[in-house]
């Protein structure tokens, strides 16, 4: 399983203007490298705690599908835009919305096939 970010978040937990109040900086010299620092410290603060703190659009790849759900462990999960697969002839297909269904209840976000649907058959 790997997660790969499609989209970088708009913004960051902290404005430029904020972090440069925190470090008593008034100087501008700086700024490219205290915004840089602002993005590797959520970076690094996501990848350690498995959320995402910011919307952004992420890609999750699997070797297979599971016997049961996908869980979405970055947190919040606001949507899932697309599940493609690679079929039994190798072809890559996209899985209708209407196979599966998205839990955004919990902090952990869930994929389950629809009631009376299956996972279909992968590509060994």
């Amino acid at each position: 399983m790997s997660r790969i970010v499609i989209t970088q978040p708009a913004v960051e937990p902290l404005t430029l203007e904020e972090t440069k109040e925190h470090l008593r900086v008034d100087l501008n010299h700086d700024d490219a490298v205290i915004l840089s620092l602002i993005k590797a410290a959520r970076s690094s603060a996501e990848n350690y705690t498995e959320r995402s703190f910011i919307t952004q659009t992420l890609e999750k790849r699997f070797d297979c599908f599971p016997s049961d759900k996908i869980e979405l462990p970055h947190g919040d999960v606001q949507s899932v835009e697309s599940i493609k697969y690679i079929d039994s002839n190798g072809t890559e297909q996209t899985l209708s919305s209407s196979d599966y269904q998205v839990d955004t209840s919990e902090i952990v976000g869930r994929v389950a096939p629809a009631p009376g649907k299956n996972w279909p058959s992968t590509q060994s």
